[in-house]
């Protein structure tokens, strides 16, 4: 599936990974660009999503070295031989990557692909567009303060990260947006989309021979540079409880997020707190489900999740308690958290747990398009395809001192105790503010407005 480079030119190619499945007459194409929202400048924030959007509103007229020409089109023109050709197209931008997800009918590939490399090679990227995109994605920030969840999603990482990259938003401020300017957007097109930096993964009915021509006819003459650095500074942990609230007056229920860092991609901590985090809340009878969910009827939704990229990323706990409730749903998360962290992992929940993940893993590799996800994981962070592929020996060698020493060491924060870490809750912030400055141990509470967070 993976080669090492023949040439200097091989080199500075895109990487092609190719999974066949025969199975059914489609293929999956995806076009990975290394980079993504944590290289967007300060004060620039939304950049590399802005010229995400800008991507799919239109071509140039392209001519390719065997002689065929590409035709430009407008952003309906696209839109419609994507259709005709019985294709879809998505693009998704996170911290670390843009990745243009396509999918299309066996038959037309060859012309499907031209389409999606013309994106890379000869995007349009006018100043008319441009301001199009920008109005849709200001109005999308609009929208998002109807999203509670949301809302209280971004004020946790806004709290948590800081100034770190990871702590800017990928979608941008309103400020930011508006200081884009069409120049920027073609200096960092020209910057990241080369050849070094791009990776194409063919999934579904395609032989690895074809896959690697259309890349070689159509990517080809992508530009080679470095690509960028595969690691980012860790950000710096909380020290004690930090609280904000963000204040929608009208509100009954809350949404609530508690959290630390988590895990850096790569690192030996990784499957431990995987293993950790699914004891802790990542099935139906995990601690903070039982405890929140079933004992209590706090709040229907409960779990923890973990997120790990290019530096630590986020640990989180997410619940959804009624204003009433909010106080005592606070303070019993906090009280859980603490108690994870200094009593450890049980080895009758470390066995369940991975088993549980064991098992569900078959769902993660049940298509040709999943299967090749770990190689495109393994390129994209510049990990050994190991870390990604031998996912169930990892979890199965995790030991109860491995996932207990990893919740002290991680989730236990600066102090080892559980008590570094942040608290963002949505709601009226006149009963919030006093009730949660009550608890025992709070560092600081501070108010935001949900009017203010997009600016965040």
């Amino acid at each position: 599936m993976t080669r090492s480079p023949r040439n200097a030119r091989e080199a500075a190619s895109p990487r092609v990974l190719v999974e066949t499945d025969r199975a059914i007459p489609l293929v999956d194409v995806d076009l990975v660009v290394r980079g993504g929202s944590a290289q967007d400048p300060i004060g620039r924030e939304g950049l590399a999503r802005l010229h995400a959007r800008l991507l799919r509103r239109g071509t140039l007229r392209r001519a390719l070295p065997n002689g065929t020409t590409i035709p430009a089109r407008s952003a309906d023109t696209l839109e419609e031989a994507i259709e005709s050709l019985g294709g879809a197209l998505s693009i998704d931008v996170s911290s670390s990557a843009v990745r243009l997800h396509g999918s299309v009918i066996r038959r037309n590939l060859e012309p499907f692909f031209a389409l999606l490399a013309s994106l890379l090679t000869a995007p349009a990227l006018r100043k008319d567009e441009l301001a199009y995109v920008r109005r849709e994605v200001e109005a999308e920030l609009v929208a998002q303060l109807d999203n509670d969840r949301w809302l209280a999603a971004r004020a946790f990482r806004h709290a948590l990260f800081g100034g770190h990259a990871y702590g800017r938003s990928t979608t941008g401020t309103p400020r930011s947006l508006a200081a884009i300017t069409l120049a920027e957007i073609r200096a960092h097109h020209e910057a990241t989309v080369r050849g070094d930096a791009v990776i194409v993964a063919f999934a579904g009915d395609v032989a690895e021979a074809e896959a690697r021509a259309l890349v070689d006819a159509h990517l080809g003459d992508l530009s080679s540079g470095a690509p960028l650095p595969a690691i980012l500074d860790d950000p710096p942990s909380p020290r004690g409880t930090h609280i904000v609230v963000v204040d929608k007056p009208d509100r009954t229920q809350t949404q609530l997020f508690i959290g630390t860092l988590g895990a850096r991609m790569g690192d030996r901590s990784f499957y431990p707190l995987l293993v950790a985090n699914t004891v802790f809340g990542g099935t139906f009878s995990a601690r903070l489900v039982a405890e929140v969910r079933s004992k209590r009827g706090w709040s229907y939704g409960a779990q923890s999740r973990l997120y790990a990229d290019r530096a630590r990323d986020a640990w989180s706990v997410y619940t959804h308690p009624s204003i009433e409730n909010a106080r005592d749903c606070v303070a019993l998360e906090l009280d859980l958290i603490e108690r994870f962290v200094l009593d450890g992992v049980r080895a009758r929940e470390l066995s369940f747990a991975k088993s549980y993940l064991v098992r569900s893993h078959a769902f993660d590799r049940d298509t040709a398009a999943k299967r090749l996800e770990p190689y495109v994981e393994s390129s994209l962070f510049g990990l050994p395809l190991a870390f990604f592929l031998d996912y169930v020996g990892h979890v199965s060698a995790v030991t109860l001192d491995d996932a207990s020493r990893v919740v002290r060491s991680h989730l236990g924060g600066p102090s080892h105790r559980g008590t570094d870490r942040v608290v963002a809750i949505l709601g009226p912030a006149a009963q919030l503010e006093r009730s949660l400055a009550s608890l025992p141990g709070v560092t600081s509470i501070r108010v935001v407005a949900h009017g203010d967070v997009a600016s965040l």
